[in-house]
């Protein structure tokens, strides 16, 4: 390739601030497209609790308690929710267990 022909260094960005706000832009993207996922995580898990364990949540909600799984069990589904390292459980008829005897894995 003669000389003429090579791309001239100076058609391409060398300000750090323009490289960084492109990175920037595509970190917001990044963070937007998980939270958005966590989102449908959330909604689909909410699917799954009865209207009594929503409005149950929602109470301990007001405390800082978000829901952080659905077990299943031989009684119906225990919705486990958590705030601080503390943990509440809710059964199926918004009763909620506010010192249950679980074990949370890390």
């Amino acid at each position: 390739m003669s000389e003429d022909k090579k791309p001239a260094l100076a058609d391409k960005p060398t300000d750090a601030s323009q490289h960084n706000a492109a990175d920037n832009k595509d970190a917001t993207l990044t963070s937007e497209e998980k939270r958005s996922g966590e989102e449908i995580a959330l909604m689909k898990l909410l699917d799954n609790l009865t209207m009594a364990q929503k409005v149950a949540l929602s109470e301990i909600g007001r405390y800082g308690y978000n829901l952080k799984f659905i077990r299943r069990t031989d009684d119906g589904t225990m919705a486990i929710a958590m705030a601080e390292g503390k943990v509440m459980t809710i059964d199926d008829e918004g009763e909620i267990e506010p010192n249950p005897d679980i074990v949370i894995r890390k």
